[in-house]
């Protein structure tokens, strides 16, 4: 019976993680990529193109900045077509999600500040790291920070404290969230030979 619990609860967990990302959501493979930290970087007219590309699913580690720890910041241009919305089940909220970070980021579309996780050594409190904590910020569909059909920048400040530092451990896309988002599922093991009884209630 435990065995057979088990294979349920798994075979669950792969149904809800297969068919949460929306089947037209948009990738991010790939970003302009430079080292340092310039706030004006979070501007959607900010001029990245001489910025190197790189992929969003490897560390910058690997791609060629290996010995490079401390800021850095990834724009990702990407074209956001309003069938994403028409066709997503919650038609309220669009997802960005950027997989795992290391360490801390700082995130915005279109200018817009739309996400934070962990802190940055100059703020109160120093450096903070929030790895390995996944990244997923969700905007307003009909707000203004959105451009439906038209280029849409997503700026991301990152600072690494050391090790492996970047964007990386996933596939980054953008889509609407679905019906099975916020499921989760509480799996109770109970041991062989004992039986689970309801409370005592008087």
């Amino acid at each position: 019976m435990r065995r057979i619990l088990l294979l349920a609860a798994a075979y669950l967990l792969f149904f809800l993680s297969a068919f949460a990302q929306h089947r037209d959501a948009v990738p991010l493979t790939l970003a302009k990529f430079s080292t340092g930290d310039d706030p004006s970087r979070a501007a959607a007219s900010f001029d990245d193109r001489g910025w190197k590309e790189m992929k969003t699913g490897e560390v910058w580690q690997l791609q060629g900045f290996p010995d490079y720890h401390g800021y850095a910041w990834y724009r990702i241009h990407v074209v956001l077509p309003s069938s994403l919305r028409v066709q997503g089940f919650w038609k309220d909220s669009l997802r960005l999600f950027l997989a795992h970070i290391n360490d801390v980021d700082e995130t915005w579309l279109n200018g817009v500040r739309i996400g934070k996780t962990g802190s940055f050594p100059e703020e109160k409190g120093g450096y903070v790291s929030r790895w390995p904590a996944i990244r997923e910020y969700h905007v307003a569909a009909g707000g203004a920070a959105i451009r439906w059909d038209a280029d849409n920048v997503i700026a991301i400040r990152v600072y690494d404290g050391g090790g492996t530092g970047g964007i990386f451990m996933g596939s980054p896309y953008v889509d609407m969230l679905e019906h099975t988002d916020g499921v989760s599922i509480s799996v109770l093991l109970i041991p062989s030979g004992i039986t689970a009884r309801r409370p005592w209630r008087p």
